[in-house]
């Protein structure tokens, strides 16, 4: 995983797979720990205190707001000047309601309430299936039918 740098006013976007991470460090009175601040694309070293999680570039979050996050496994969450937003948006010209799902890597985009990525015993990112290979992008894409011989 790669190492992030935050710039001032970044938001961050979180789930209870991070606050549980949070947590657990707080729990086990640790000054500082790496997470992911981009839902398991990247990770960040960020202080702990008595009051809250301290990211770089000064940001900070609150121990309730984690807590707050921890508790609802079902959202995603955006992190701006210490207020936590859920995602999600409504499409008026769809009639339909958009949102994130956590999932151990990427999220998993959910819309008027379905799944868009499989998501049952795997994740969005373990669920896609790889790119062909050059061979099989070269292949013919019907099989021939095989030809009858007369006996």
């Amino acid at each position: 995983m790669n190492q992030l740098s935050l710039p001032d006013g970044e938001s961050l976007l979180l789930s209870f797979y991070q606050t549980s991470e949070l947590l657990a460090a707080r729990k086990n009175r640790k000054i500082s720990v790496i997470i992911s601040i981009d839902l398991g694309l990247s990770t960040i070293d960020v202080q702990l205190s008595s009051e809250c999680v301290i990211f770089p570039g000064g940001q900070t979050l609150k121990w309730e707001t984690i807590e707050a996050i921890d508790s609802n496994r079902d959202a995603c969450f955006s992190i701006c000047n210490g207020i936590a937003e859920q995602i999600r948006a409504y499409s008026d010209l769809f009639g339909r309601s958009y949102s994130l799902m956590p999932t151990q890597d990427a999220p998993a985009l959910i819309i008027a309430g379905f799944p868009m990525h499989r998501i049952k015993n795997t994740t969005p990112c373990k669920a896609a299936p790889a790119p062909p290979s050059r061979a099989a992008r070269a292949a013919p894409t019907s099989p021939t039918a095989p030809t009858a011989t007369a006996g």
